[in-house]
């Protein structure tokens, strides 16, 4: 009997879609990822289905749309819900994940369920996100399967995340000379501290400063990508990878900076998807696809149908459900900083109203379900969600609206 394919989800978290080479070729961070999409199926237009991390991974485990399940803060601990390392557990496959230390995604909070080996990074005695290098050390030391044996593994990578650390001393305004360089490092220390506290940056040369420190990350985080798939490569040729972020960032696009769930637009949804499945030929796909449909397409990828997850089998289907176009997020709760707030009192949130939205490739409609909020965008023309048409009698948003109705009307 042939061995079932090796499975290795890498998460990156807060990385933006237009910061990847592939996606946008201005932006030059990605060598690594750019020269794997070749031989690739890439997602261009993947969305996720919430914001921040601690929506968008109970989606994104369980092949759910988000707060199906009826519970806002984790994975509730019932056989309602299934997750993607259950389902691959209970068909033989050893199941690990290893986490630089996001709070979010804590063991507490369920995110080890199926998981043979679970270790979330957390440490009493050293609390800080572990950097990448850091994070593959711990996996080449501690990961290792019988010879026939099929394993999912689960990575998840913070480099990416505030407060943008990782990569500054060896990317951060490389072509400048060094005591320039130096300059535009302290102002970024001195000024990304109120710039998270205040969710806001003030002016632009901060914003420039602000945003090369994330770019520094991504070139940071794409180096680690390449260490550790090479290093499992070699190790386990027969092994699929999929490659994603969880939400983007708001580098103060709409006014906002961070990733707080205040909004639904592209900065902080529209994120990588990158699928290698040594088998398959590459392909780009344009089609509108969401996080929710990981679950369905990596399980029916090694051959396991999984009736509870919803979505499709991207590398297989033709057509997409809808499911594909939600995104959902629990909007005017806790503020300024709902992630803490939530974090720091684990507790379930209280006080909030919900906002929707359906992207597809040329349009997006985002609505609060209790009004007060109702935009339309072009994207195709409008990229950047500038100019609100709602009230543009030309628009034809019924279409759009009928079905993202439908979700609403059948939301918990």
């Amino acid at each position: 009997m042939k061995k079932k394919p090796n499975v290795v989800l890498i998460t990156l978290d807060s990385l933006r879609a237009d910061f990847v080479g592939y996606q946008n070729q201005r932006e030059r961070n990605t060598p690594f990822l750019d020269s794997l999409s070749k031989k690739s199926s890439i997602f261009i237009n993947t969305i996720s289905p919430a914001n921040p991390t601690f929506f968008t991974f109970c989606s994104l485990m369980t092949g759910t749309l988000p707060f199906t399940f009826g519970k806002y803060l984790g994975i509730p601990g019932n056989n309602k819900i299934r997750t993607i390392a259950e389902v691959l557990k209970e068909n033989g496959y050893k199941t690990s994940a290893f986490l630089a230390d996001s709070p979010a995604l804590y063991s507490i909070y369920g995110y080890d369920r199926g998981f043979d080996y679970y270790d979330d990074g957390y440490s009493d005695e050293d609390r800080h996100s572990i950097p990448g290098k850091e994070l593959n050390e711990k996996v080449k030391g501690n990961f290792e399967v019988k010879k026939n044996e099929p394993f999912f593994l689960w990575l998840h990578y913070m480099d990416t995340h505030i407060p943008f650390f990782s990569g500054l001393d060896e990317y951060f305004y490389k072509d400048k000379n060094l005591s320039e360089r130096e300059h535009k490092k302290n102002k970024f220390h001195k000024r990304i501290k109120n710039s998270v506290k205040n969710m806001e940056i003030k002016d632009a040369e901060t914003t420039e400063i602000i945003k090369e420190a994330y770019r520094s990350c991504v070139k940071y985080a794409d180096q680690v990508l390449k260490e550790i798939v090479e290093y499992l490569q070699a190790k386990y040729p027969d092994t699929i990878f999929v490659i994603i972020s969880d939400h983007g960032e708001a580098l103060m696009e709409h006014g906002m900076f961070g990733h707080e769930p205040f909004s639904l637009y592209d900065e902080l949804i529209k994120i990588p998807m990158l699928i290698y499945v040594p088998s398959l030929e590459p392909k780009k796909v344009e089609k509108t696809v969401s996080l929710v449909s990981l679950a369905k397409t990596i399980s029916e990828t090694v051959g396991i149908k999984e009736p509870q997850f919803q979505g499709n089998n991207l590398l297989k289907d033709k057509t997409y459900s809808s499911v594909n176009n939600i995104s959902r997020i629990l909007y005017k709760c806790r503020s300024p900083h709902v992630r803490l707030g939530i974090l720091d009192n684990k507790t379930e949130i209280q006080g909030y109203t919900e906002l929707w939205s359906f992207t597809t490739e040329k349009e997006k409609y985002i609505l609060e379900k209790d009004g007060g909020v109702e935009e339309y965008y072009f994207l195709d023309k409008d990229p950047e969600e500038i100019k609100n048409l709602i009230n543009d009698r030309t628009v034809n948003k019924d279409d759009i609206l009928e079905k993202l109705n439908k979700y609403i009307k059948n939301s918990v």
